[in-house]
C-alpha cells in the first residue's frame, strides 16, 4: 500500500499537469486512443473472410492496412524518444509503443494475443482517464507553450509526431470492417451494414442506415431493400442460448441468457448519467462568468460556450449507444421468448386445460406474443433506472448541496418520500391491469370464437344477440381500461409536481430561512438538477406502471411455458400399442364433465390390419388421439411407439397447410418422383390435379378452403401414405368421400402393396367395406373398448351396421362445394398489401386524423382540450420565468408588496400547473374513451353485418388483427401520443418564444435549426411509415404459423415434423424482427443529428448572451434553460409526429372496416312481413333463377324453374360442383340474384327484411359449430323457450343414447342436459353429438322450411338412420329441402332435383326419375339401391 502511495505522490501528481506542455499533454491522449481503436480492428475485423465490398477485399488480401499501423507505429515510437518528458512518463510511452508495435505484427501474422488485447484494454482505459484530467487541467492553468530538445529541426518533431498519432487513430476509425458469420449454423445470405461499417458510422453517426433513409425517400420499399438482419441478432442463437441455460424460470433464464448484454447496459447507463451533468456545469460556469466577469480571470466562458455545442452531441452518442444496446436486448427476449412459446406448444400433451383449470385455447396464446412477450422485453427500462436512478440522484443532490447548502437535503426527504409513492399504490396498479388484462382477453376470445361460427351466425340471423354478446364484454372492458387510466394519470400528475413542490420547499427554506440571496447561476443550476431528478421521477412512475405490467406479463408466459408439464410414466415406448387396465382423459385431473375412456385392455399387433367401429359419440376420435399419445393416462399402464417411431395420421377433419398441394403431399420429405405420382394414383387426385391450371403447383389457402371436403382429405391421406411410415392410423377417411371414389381408394391402397408389412388402424363407420380384410376389429361402447376377431363383431354391434345395402351410399364426395365462396387470389393478394402497403398520403392522414377526431368529441370538446395543453405549457414556462424574476430581483429592482411574494407567486403557480396538467390529461383519456366506443361499436356491427363471401375471402387472423392489435393502439396509444404530439409543438413555439423575446437575433439560428431538423425528421418519417407497416406485415405470418400448427398439432406431431416447423417459426420470426431492429435503429440515426443540431441552439444563446453582454443574467439563465430543452421537445415531437402515423395507421384500418358494406344496410329499406309467423305455408316459387357468388362471377345455377309445394320433402343431388348448397343457400339470400326471382309464400325474398328471412328459414350446415356457453344458450340464444319444451327437443334430437337429460350426476357416462358447458366451438363434444345438437337447434326454431345440408356426414349408420326418423316426424308440417349424403334416406323423398353444373337435369318423384333410367338411376346403381 505505502508503496503505491508513493507512486502516486512522487509522479502522479496534478501539479505535473499545470507544468506540462501541449505536446505532452497530446501525447498520452493520443496513445490511449489508439490503443482503444487497436485492439481488435486489426486481429479480427479487417480479415478479407467473407467480404464482399472489393475495397475491403484489397485490404483484407493484400494486409495493406496492417502494414500501414505498423510502420506509423514505429515512426511514433521513434519519434516520442526525442520528446523531453520527466522519466515516468518516457517509460510508460515506450513500453505501449513497444505493445502496440508487437500487437500489431501478431495480428498482422493472422493470429493474436488474448493477454495483449487484455493488457491494452487496461492501459488504454487508465491513460485515457489521465490525459482526459491533463487535457482539462492545461486548458484552464496552464500556458500554451512547446518544448523541444535539439535545436530548429527538431521542432517539427512533436508537430510529425502528433500527426503521425492522429493518422493511427483515424485509420481504424473509419475503415470498414470484414465479416464473418457469427456462428456456423447462422443462414443469413448477407451480412448487415452495421457488422461491416466503420466505427466511426457505427457509433457516431448511425451513418451505415442512409441507405435504407434514402430508398425510402425515392421509392416504397420491401422487405429485400431492408437491411439485413446481424446475425448476432438472430432467434436461433438466442433461442439456443435460453435453452441451454434454462432453469425452469424464466427470469432466472432471462438474466443468465443474457448477462453480457446486462452488463454491458449497465455500464453503458453509468456513462450516460456522467454525461448529464456537463450541460448543467457549463451553465453554472457561463452564468458565473456573466455576473462577474472578473471573479476567474483563468476560465475562458468560451470554452463552457462551445461545451453547450459539443456537450449534448457527446451525451447523445453515448446515450443512443445504450438505447440501441438496449433495443438489442429487447428484441432477443422477444426473439426468444416466442419461439419458446412456440415451442410449448409444439410439446404440449394438450392445450385443453391450463395450470390453473382455466381453458388455453388459440386466442390466449396470441395475447401472448401480442402483448405479454413486448411487455417483458420492456424490462430493459428496469435495468436502466436501477444503474441510473440512484447515480444520478445523488450526483444531483451533491451539486444542489454545492449550490444550496443543507436545504438541499429537504428536497432529497422529499425526493425519498415521493419515491416511495409507486410503492404504496404498485397493489392498486397491478390489479387494475390485471383486470384490464383479462377482461380484454374476454373479448378478443368471444370475438375469435365468433369469427370462426360467423356461418352459423348469419345462417341464423344471429348477428344481433351476438353482437350484444361483444357490447357487453366490450363496455366491462373499456370501463375496466378508463378506471386504470385515471387512477394513472392521478399518479403520474403527482409524480410530475413533486420535484417542483421539493424545489419550491428547499427554495423557501434557502431564502427565508438560511437567508441567502437567490442568484442566476444559483437557480438555473438548480433547476437543471431538480429538472433531472423531475424526469427520474417521471421515469419512476412511468416504469412503476411498466414493472407491474412486467410481472402480470412474466407471470402469464411463465405459466405457460413452465406450467402444465405433466410427464406420463404410465406411458412406455414399444414397437405396439398394448393397454393395461388403462384411463385415458383430455385432462390429468379429468372431472366428471370431461369424456373418460375406461378399463382399456387389449394389444394391437404389429404389422395388422385393425378395425375400429363404434356409435356416433362412443370415442372413437379419443381413442385415436390416445394412440398418438394426445390424452392422459389417469390409471393402468399404456406402451405406444408414438415416442419412438413416425404415424402417418389422417384425422376426420382434413388439415392441410398454406402451400402448394405438392409441398402438403411431401410434407418436408424428399421429393421422390415415381413414388409421388403413385401415391397421386392411388388416391384419386389425378384428374383432380389435370384440371387445376398450376396442377399440383396449386397454391391452396386457409386450410384448403379452395378444395371440396374430398379433395382436401384425399391430400391429407396421400401426405399419410408418401411419408412411408411404419404405423398408419386413418379416422373415418371415407366419411367426405363419394361411394365410387371409397371404392378406388380402398382397392388402391388397402388392397394394394402400399401399405403391406404396416399397422393399420382404421376408424370408420363404413364397417361393411373395410371388415373383409380386418385381421383384427376393436369395438368401443360404453366407454370402453375390446379387441375382438373380425368373425364376432356382428355379436357386439348393432345389426344396422350391416344392412342390406352394405356400401355406403354417399351421393359425392365433399364436406363444401368446392367453389362455393370461392377464394378469390385477386382479393387475396390486395388483402395481403393492405398489411403492407405503405402509409396514407399526408392529405389522407389529416383526413383520417379528422375523422378520429369526430369520434373524440364535439368541436367545443376539442378546442377545451387544445387550450388545456396551451395552458398546461404556458404555466410551466411561466414557473421557470418567475424563477428569473426571482433570481434576478436586486436586477430588475422589481417591487413586490411582500418579501414572500415571489414564494406566493410561486406556490400559485405550482398550483396552476399540477391543475392544468391533470385537467389536460382527464380531458383527452376521456375524449379517448368516448372515441374507442364508438369506433368498437361500428367496427362490430360492420363486420359482424357483413356479407358471408367477405369472410370467406378475408383471412380471420387479419380480422382478429384488427380487433386486437389496431383497437389496442387506438384505445390506449392514439389519443396519448395526439396529446404528447401537441405537447411537443407548444412546447417548442413557447421555447422558441422564450429566447427570442430576451434575444431577438435568436430567430435566425433557431429557424437554421428548424429546416435541418424538420428535413431529418421528413427522411426519418418516410422511412419509418414503411418499416412500420413491414413490421406489421412480417408480423401476421408468426401469428399465422401460429394458428396454422395449434390446428394441426396432432398431424406434426405424429408425423415427427416437430424440428422443421421449428426452424419455420424461427425463420418468420426473424423475418418480422428485421424490419424492427432497423425500425428502432433509424430512431438512434435521428436522434443522434437532431442533438447534434440542435445543440447549436443552446451553444447560439450562449454566444449572444456572451457576445453582447447586456442582458440580465437571470434572463440568460431562463433562455438557456429554455434553449436545452429545445432539442428534447424537437426530438420528442419528431417520434410523436412519427407515432402518431403509426396509430393513425392503425385507425385507418379499422376505418376501412368501418366503412365495409353491411347487409343490415340493404335490409333498412326493406319491409318485414305483415304475418308475425311468416312463413305459415313453407311454399317456394322459384322461376327463372340465374345467381352468382359476387359481381363479375360466372353463373352458379342458372334457368332454375321449380315449384315446391307446403310440406313437400325435396332431396337435391349432384355431382361435384353441381350447385347443391348454392340452392339452399339462395333461399337465404346468401348469393347474388342476377335474374329471377324466389317467392316464399307469394312474397318475394329479395323484398324481405334479411334478419327475418334467416331466422324464419332454418338451413342445418354440414359442419355443426356450437358457440362457448352452454347447451341452452346454443339452443335458445334469444332466450324464447322454456326448460321443459328444450328438454324436449334435447331428447327428441338425441335418440336418448347420448343425452342422459335426467341423469345429470351419472358418473358412468357423459350427460348432455341443458347446463353442459360449451367450450369455445364445441371441441368438448364429438362431431356426431356435436351434429345432433345442431338438428336440435333447428327444431327449437319451428321453422316452416328446413334445408338440410348433409346434416348427418358425421354420424354411423344407426344413428343417421334414427334422425331420419326423427326428422320426418319433427318436420312433417314443414317443406324440407335436403342436401342428401346418402341415397337410401332420400328414397322415400316427395321428389328429387339432380343438378349438374349449376343446371336443372331431373326433377320429379323418385321412383319416375327411376324408371327414367337416367342420371338419378345410375346414382341409385352405384349405391346398389333398385326402386
Amino acid at each position: 500500500m505505502k508503496m503505491f502511495q508513493s507512486f502516486f505522490s512522487n509522479y502522479i501528481d496534478i501539479n505535473f499537469f499545470r507544468n506540462a506542455t501541449l505536446d505532452q499533454c497530446l501525447l498520452l491522449f493520443y496513445l490511449s486512443l489508439f490503443s482503444l481503436t487497436n485492439l481488435f480492428l486489426i486481429q479480427k475485423l479487417f480479415h478479407a473472410n467473407h467480404t464482399q465490398h472489393p475495397l475491403k477485399k484489397y485490404f483484407g488480401e493484400t494486409c495493406l492496412l496492417e502494414y500501414i499501423q505498423i510502420i506509423l507505429s514505429i515512426v511514433s515510437a521513434a519519434l516520442s524518444f526525442y520528446l523531453d518528458t520527466n522519466a515516468v512518463w518516457w517509460a510508460i510511452r515506450t513500453i505501449t509503443h513497444l505493445e502496440i508495435v508487437g500487437l500489431n505484427i501478431l495480428s498482422s501474422l493472422k493470429y493474436g494475443s488474448t493477454l495483449f488485447s487484455w493488457i491494452s484494454v487496461a492501459n488504454a482505459f487508465g491513460l485515457l482517464l489521465l490525459r482526459l484530467i491533463s487535457i482539462y487541467d492545461f486548458l484552464t492553468y496552464s500556458s500554451w507553450s512547446f518544448s523541444v530538445k535539439g535545436g530548429s529541426f527538431l521542432l517539427l518533431l512533436p508537430l510529425a509526431y502528433n500527426i503521425t498519432l492522429f493518422l493511427l487513430v483515424i485509420i481504424p476509425l473509419f475503415f470498414p470492417r470484414a465479416w464473418s458469420p457469427t456462428v456456423k449454423f447462422s443462414k443469413v445470405a448477407r451480412p448487415s451494414p452495421e457488422q461491416t461499417c466503420s466505427i466511426f458510422s457505427l457509433i457516431f453517426t448511425y451513418g451505415w442506415l442512409n441507405g435504407i433513409i434514402w430508398k425510402s425517400w425515392k421509392k416504397p420499399i420491401t422487405l429485400t431493400d431492408v437491411p439485413a438482419l446481424p446475425d448476432t441478432e438472430c432467434t436461433q442463437i438466442w433461442y439456443s442460448r435460453f435453452a441451454k441455460n434454462d432453469r425452469k424460470s424464466l427470469m432466472h433464464t432471462i438474466l443468465l441468457s443474457l448477462k453480457s448484454t446486462i452488463l454491458l447496459m449497465v455500464f453503458l447507463s453509468v456513462l450516460v448519467s456522467s454525461t448529464l451533468f456537463v450541460t448543467p456545469l457549463a451553465i453554472k460556469k457561463l452564468l458565473q462568468y456573466l455576473q462577474n466577469p472578473k471573479s476567474d480571470e483563468g476560465n475562458s466562458p468560451f470554452l463552457w460556450v462551445f461545451v453547450l455545442l459539443i456537450g449534448p452531441y457527446l451525451a447523445s452518442v453515448v446515450k443512443e449507444l445504450y438505447v440501441h444496446v438496449s433495443r438489442r436486448f429487447m428484441l432477443r427476449i422477444k426473439a426468444a421468448i416466442t419461439q419458446m412459446i412456440y415451442k410449448k406448444v409444439l410439446t404440449s400433451k394438450t392445450l385443453f386445460v391450463a395450470v390453473d383449470g382455466s381453458k388455453i385455447n388459440l386466442d390466449y396464446v396470441y395475447n401472448l406474443l401480442a402483448k405479454d412477450v413486448d411487455n417483458i422485453g420492456e424490462m430493459r427500462e428496469f435495468i436502466g433506472i436501477i444503474a441510473r436512478a440512484p447515480l444520478e440522484m445523488g450526483v444531483s443532490m451533491y451539486f444542489l448541496y454545492q449550490l444550496l447548502g443543507w436545504s438541499a437535503y429537504v428536497g432529497l426527504l422529499l425526493a425519498i418520500l415521493s419515491s416511495s409513492f409507486p410503492l404504496l399504490v404498485a397493489s392498486k396498479i397491478s390489479r387494475l391491469t390485471s383486470i384490464a388484462n383479462t377482461s380484454s382477453d374476454e373479448r378478443i376470445r368471444l370475438t375469435t370464437e365468433l369469427l370462426k361460427s360467423i356461418k352459423i351466425t348469419k345462417l341464423f340471423g344471429w348477428e344481433r344477440p351476438m353482437l350484444s354478446r361483444i357490447q357487453e364484454k366490450r363496455s366491462f372492458e373499456v370501463n375496466n381500461m378508463y378506471s386504470l387510466t385515471l387512477f394513472d394519470i392521478i399518479f403520474k400528475s403527482g409524480m410530475k409536481i413533486a420535484p417542483f413542490i421539493s424545489m419550491f420547499i428547499t427554495f423557501a427554506i434557502y431564502t427565508k430561512i438560511m437567508g441567502h440571496q437567490l442568484t442566476p447561476a444559483t437557480a438555473f443550476t438548480s433547476i437543471s438538477m431538480f429538472g433531472l431528478l423531475r424526469y427520474q421521477f417521471i421515469w419512476l412512475a412511468s416504469v412503476s406502471r411498466q414493472f407491474i405490467q412486467f410481472k402480470v406479463s412474466l407471470k402469464r408466459v411463465d405459466n405457460f411455458v413452465y406450467g402444465n408439464m405433466v410427464n406420463d410414466s404410465s406411458i412406455e415406448s414399444s414397437d405396439s400399442f398394448v393397454f393395461e387396465n388403462t384411463s385415458l382423459s383430455w385432462s390429468p385431473t379429468p372431472s366428471t364433465a370431461l369424456f373418460q375412456l375406461k378399463n382399456l385392455n387389449f394389444t394391437i399387433p404389429r404389422n395388422q390390419f385393425t378395425l375400429v367401429v363404434g356409435s356416433t359419440g362412443s370415442g372413437k376420435s379419443t381413442l385415436a388421439m390416445a394412440l398418438l399419445g394426445e390424452l392422459h393416462v389417469i390409471s393402468g399402464k399404456m406402451t405406444t411407439p408414438s415416442i419412438s417411431q413416425r404415424i402417418a395420421y389422417v384425422p376426420q377433419a382434413a388439415w392441410l397447410r398454406n402451400g402448394t398441394i405438392r409441398s402438403n403431399i411431401l410434407f418436408g420429405e424428399p421429393y421422390d418422383e415415381e413414388r409421388y405420382f403413385q401415391i397421386i394414383k392411388a388416391c384419386c387426385l389425378d384428374s383432380d390435379l389435370n384440371s387445376m391450371n398450376d396442377g399440383d403447383l396449386t397454391y391452396i389457402h386457409s386450410n384448403g378452403s379452395s378444395l371440396s371436403g374430398g379433395q382436401k382429405q384425399r391430400v391429407s391421406l396421400a401426405r399419410a401414405l408418401y411419408s412411408n411410415a411404419e404405423v398408419y392410423i386413418f379416422d373415418d377417411i371415407f366419411s367426405a368421400l363419394d361411394v365410387s371414389t371409397s371404392r378406388k381408394i380402398y382397392e388402391s391402397c388397402f388392397l394394394s402393396t402400399l401399405l403391406q408389412h404396416k399397422t393399420i388402424i382404421l376408424f370408420t363407420h363404413n364397417v361393411s367395406l373395410c371388415l373383409p380384410i380386418a385381421e383384427n376389429v376393436i369395438v368401443l361402447k360404453n366407454s370402453t373398448a375390446q379387441l375382438v376377431s373380425p368373425d364376432s363383431i356382428q355379436e357386439l354391434v348393432p345389426s344396422t351396421f350391416f344392412s342390406s345395402n352394405t356400401k355406403k351410399d354417399n351421393i359425392e364426395e365433399e364436406n363444401l362445394e368446392p367453389h362455393s365462396f370461392s377464394f378469390d387470389s385477386t382479393l387475396a393478394s390486395s388483402s395481403d398489401n393492405d398489411e403492407q402497403r405503405d402509409f396514407a398520403s399526408n392529405s389522407s392522414i389529416v383526413l383520417l386524423g379528422l375523422h378520429y377526431l369526430k369520434y373524440f368529441g364535439s368541436n367545443k370538446y376539442i378546442l377545451g382540450s387544445i387550450l388545456l395543453v396551451m395552458m398546461s405549457q404556458v404555466s410551466l414556462a411561466s414557473i421557470h420565468f418567475w424563477i428569473a424574476l426571482w433570481s434576478g430581483n436586486s436586477l430588475f429592482s422589481l417591487k413586490l408588496p411582500s418579501s414572500f411574494s415571489f414564494l406566493w407567486g410561486y406556490a400559485i403557480l405550482l398550483f396552476i400547473y399540477f391543475l392544468m396538467d391533470l385537467s389536460r390529461a382527464i380531458t383527452f383519456a376521456k375524449g379517448g374513451r368516448t372515441a374507442s366506443e364508438n369506433i368498437h361499436d361500428i367496427l362490430s356491427e360492420r363486420v359482424l353485418y357483413s356479407p358471408l363471401h367477405w369472410f370467406e375471402k378475408t383471412a380471420a387472423g387479419r380480422i382478429l388483427n384488427r380487433f386486437s392489435k389496431d383497437m389496442y393502439a387506438t384505445d390506449n396509444l392514439l389519443w396519448a401520443s395526439l396529446e404528447g404530439m401537441l405537447l411537443c409543438v407548444m412546447a417548442i413555439l413557447i421555447t422558441m418564444l422564450n429566447v427570442t423575446l430576451v434575444m431577438p437575433i435568436f430567430m435566425v439560428p433557431a429557424a437554421f435549426v428548424s429546416l435541418l431538423v424538420y428535413l431529418h425528421g421528413y427522411a426519418y418519417s418516410k422511412a419509418q411509415k414503411q418499416l412500420t407497416s413491414l413490421q406489421s406485415s412480417r408480423t401476421s405470418p408468426v401469428f399465422t404459423m401460429l394458428g396454422e400448427t395449434l390446428g394441426g398439432i396432432t398431424v406434426i406431431r405424429a408425423f415427427k415434423k416437430e424440428k422443421i416447423f421449428e426452424h419455420e417459426n424461427m425463420a418468420f420470426i426473424d423475418d418480422m424482427i428485421q424490419p424492427l431492429y432497423i425500425s428502432f435503429a433509424i430512431n438512434r440515426w435521428l436522434a443522434i443529428r437532431t442533438d447534434g443540431i440542435s445543440g447549436l441552439v443552446g451553444f447560439s444563446t450562449g454566444l449572444i448572451a456572451l457576445l453582447r453582454q447586456n442582458i440580465p443574467p437571470g434572463l440568460v439563465g431562463f433562455s438557456l434553460n429554455s434553449a436545452i430543452g429545445f432539442n428534447i421537445s424537437v426530438l420528442v415531437f419528431v417520434r410523436a409526429n412519427n407515432e402518431i402515423l403509426t396509430y393513425i395507421n392503425n385507425f385507418r384500418r379499422l376505418y376501412e372496416y368501418m366503412l365495409l358494406p353491411s347487409e343490415k344496410n340493404e335490409s333498412s329499406c326493406l319491409t318485414k312481413p305483415m304475418n308475425k309467423e311468416w312463413p305459415t305455408l313453407g311454399h317456394v316459387s322459384i322461376k327463372n333463377l340465374t345467381v352468382s357468388y359476387s359481381i363479375g362471377q360466372a353463373a352458379v345455377l342458372e334457368d332454375i324453374n321449380l315449384e315446391i309445394l307446403p310440406k313437400e320433402k325435396i332431396a337435391i343431388v349432384g355431382r361435384t360442383g353441381s350447385g347443391k348448397s348454392t340452392m339452399g343457400l339462395t333461399l337465404l339470400r346468401f348469393t347474388m340474384i342476377m335474374s329471377g326471382a324466389v317467392e316464399v309464400d307469394g312474397i318475394d325474398i329479395n323484398s324481405l327484411d334479411l334478419e327475418v328471412l334467416r331466422q324464419r328459414i332454418s338451413l342445418i350446415p354440414q359442419d355443426p359449430v356450437l358457440i362457448s356457453g352452454t347447451v341452452r344458450s346454443n339452443l335458445d340464444p334469444f332466450e324464447e323457450y322454456g326448460d321443459g319444451e328444450l328438454n324436449e327437443i334435447l331428447k327428441t334430437a338425441s335418440c336418448e343414447s347420448l343425452v342422459q337429460a335426467s341423469n345429470k350426476n351419472s358418473l358412468d357416462a357423459f350427460a348432455i342436459h341443458l347446463d353442459t358447458p360449451v367450450d369455445s366451438g364445441g371441441v368438448n363434444f364429438s362431431s356426431g353429438q356435436r351434429q345432433i345438437l345442431a338438428l336440435a337447434r333447428a327444431l327449437v326454431r319451428k321453422s316452416r322450411i328446413v334445408i338440410l345440408d348433409e346434416s348427418t356426414a358425421s354420424v354411423d349408420d344407426t344413428t343417421d338412420r334414427r334422425i331420419q326418423q326423427m326428422l320426418r316426424a319433427a318436420f312433417k308440417h314443414a317443406t324440407v329441402l335436403c342436401i342428401a349424403h346418402r341415397i337410401k334416406t332420400i328414397v322415400d323423398y316427395d321428389k328429387v332435383l339432380v343438378l349438374d353444373s349449376g343446371k336443372t337435369v331431373e326433377f320429379g318423384s323418385p321412383k319416375s326419375l327411376y324408371t327414367q333410367r337416367r342420371a338419378f338411376w345410375k346414382m341409385c346403381k352405384e349405391s346398389h339401391i333398385s326402386l
